[in-house]
Formats: structure tokens, sequence, C-alpha cells
């Protein structure tokens, strides 16, 4: 019997998000038959996404429509968005995928995270179907310093998230450091099921090119800066280096683009 594995995913291609993009390059490189379930919404979109797409990839797009944007429904008491703004379109989806058998007892189902309620879609059918669950968390949930908890969510989302990890079969983060980080609140004996998948990039995207000798080193920043995330740390970081190594500052720079 050929293997087969189900993505579930809120961001996908051509959504412009950079969990599209992350979920994207699994998907291309997964060698085994793969259904993506992901969300379909008024938002950016960047149709060049989908260009490195098998083209026998199979989609199923549910909407997701509010009466509020995100913006709005993001000041709200949590009680009102919890755990996340996806949740509500997250949990209906997870049922619909198992009324139209989109998801098998012999397939294989993953769970990207952020948003969280991502995997509360995988504990609903592992509890439904007991598929093979591996929850990918692309970023901390409950030890992520930029979500501020009230005291009451912060005890339903420990709650949540170690049913997560206890129920799942294996735990993905993108660093070492995460691993470490989220799988140091738990039972020594569930670190068997947690490994490591490095943010990386396609090679053959970037064709090699002849390169010029340049003597100045550059550190570059492509990102976002919103909330909690500044760029003040990083200036004081590299004002910080540069009073103890004075004698790079010519021949290093910092671009924040």
């Amino acid at each position: 019997m050929e293997l087969s594995t189900v993505f579930f995913s809120y961001a996908f291609p051509p959504l412009k998000y950079p969990r599209s993009i992350q979920v994207s390059h699994l998907a291309r490189y997964t060698e085994y038959p793969l259904r993506v379930i992901c969300a379909e919404e008024k938002s950016p979109r960047d149709e060049s996404l989908t260009a490195l797409l098998p083209s026998e990839l199979e989609v199923h797009r549910f909407p997701r429509e509010t009466w509020l944007s995100d913006g709005l429904r993001s000041r709200l008491p949590m009680c009102f968005r919890f755990p996340d703004l996806t949740a509500g379109w997250a949990r209906q989806v997870g049922q619909k995928m198992v009324e139209r058998q989109l998801i098998s007892s012999n397939e294989t189902l993953v769970t990207f995270g952020n948003p969280m309620s991502d995997h509360l879609v995988g504990l609903d059918i592992k509890h439904a179907l007991g598929v093979p669950w591996i929850a990918h968390f692309s970023d901390p949930w409950v030890d992520n310093p930029y979500l501020n908890f009230t005291k009451r969510s912060l005890q339903k989302v420990l709650l949540l998230e170690r049913e997560i990890i206890e129920n799942s079969d294996y735990v993905v983060f993108t660093s070492s450091e995460t691993e470490a980080l989220v799988m140091g609140k738990y039972p020594a004996e569930w670190k068997h099921k947690s490994l490591v998948i490095p943010h990386c990039y396609d090679a053959s995207l970037y064709p090699k090119k002849s390169l010029v000798p340049n003597r100045k080193v550059t550190f570059r920043y492509l990102g976002n800066l919103y909330g909690l995330r500044s760029s003040r740390y990083l200036v004081d970081g590299v004002e910080a280096f540069l009073r103890l190594y004075p004698q790079y500052k010519e021949s290093i720079s910092f671009e924040v683009i």
C-alpha cells in the first residue's frame, strides 16, 4: 500500500504569508502522494509562490470569512478569540475533512502552527481516526515572548500544548533552541518524538554567479517589525559589539529591509 500524507496548514500559496513559503517547500519535496488542506481568504496574494509546486498536488481550499477584520478581532477579549483568530474556521474544516473523507486512518497527518489552532485539528482527527500525526511548531506557543496571555488563558494553553505534544507521534521544531525550550517542560521520555528541521532555502532558486571580492561583510535583516518586535534590540547589539570591537567599524555593515 502506497503511503500518503495530508498537510493541514492555514497558510499556503498563493496566500502571501511566510508560513506559505515554508510549507510549500516541504510540499515540493515530500516523497509521498500529498493532499493539502488550507484557507482561502481576502488577503494579499502572490501567484508566483505556486509556480514551483508539483502540478499533481491535490489542494483543497476552504474559505474563511469574518464579519470583523482580524485587526479589530485581535482587540476583543481572549475568550472571543481563543486560542487564536482562526480557531473557529480550523475546527469546522477539520470536521469537514472527516465527513468528506479528505483524511483516512491509513494516511499521515501533518499540522502546521502558527496559527496554533491548526494543531487542534490534528488533535481532533487523531482522536477520531487514530491517524499518525506530526505537529510542526514553527514557533513556540506557551513560551512565545510575543504572545500576551491572561493568567486564565495561559493555563488553558498550557493544557492544550501538553495534550498536543502527548498525543502527536512526532513534534517538529525549526531550531534546537526552540526544541529545548518547549520540550524542557515535559517528561524526558517524550524527547524521542521531537526532531528539528531547520529553515532552509532551495539552492536551485539562486543560480551561481561570479562573485566580486568584497572586503566588507554585510549583515542584512529582511522581515517585518510589528507589535513587540523592535529594531531596538538589533541597534543595541550593534552598538555593544562596536564598543567591544571598534576595529571592525569599517569592515562590517548592517542593513534592515
